[in-house]
């Protein structure tokens, strides 16, 4: 929570800290690596931020968004294979979000 409080008041740092003593004490917690996988990202961490998220994936496989952080961030590092992976799933998993639209564009760029 006081991840969580640092992150949405603009104070990447701290969020990053208290994310990855969270993730410390509890490894197999999925919201700790999504939360720190998303922080790390906005900081521009990214090989860092794809290990958080790939993590929480295997954790909860069934999380919508930490497959949408993670094909995101893939994108970036231009792994366009596994963020394809990941895009399609989000879509199996939450096709009427706000964010499903993204992620088709996303789907329909040749790489």
């Amino acid at each position: 929570n006081l991840g969580m409080l640092s992150y949405e008041r603009g104070a990447l740092d701290d969020a990053t800290m208290l994310f990855r003593r969270a993730v410390d004490l509890h490894p197999d917690h999925m919201l700790s690596h999504f939360n720190l996988g998303s922080v790390l990202e906005e900081s521009g961490k990214l090989e860092q931020a794809r290990r958080h998220l790939r993590m929480a994936v295997r954790l909860d496989p069934a999380h919508a968004d930490a497959h949408y952080n993670l094909a995101f961030v893939c994108d970036r590092l231009g792994a366009y294979v596994e963020a394809r992976r990941h895009w399609l799933r989000y879509l199996e998993l939450d096709p009427d979000s706000s964010w499903a639209n993204y992620a088709r564009q996303r789907l329909s760029y040749k790489k």
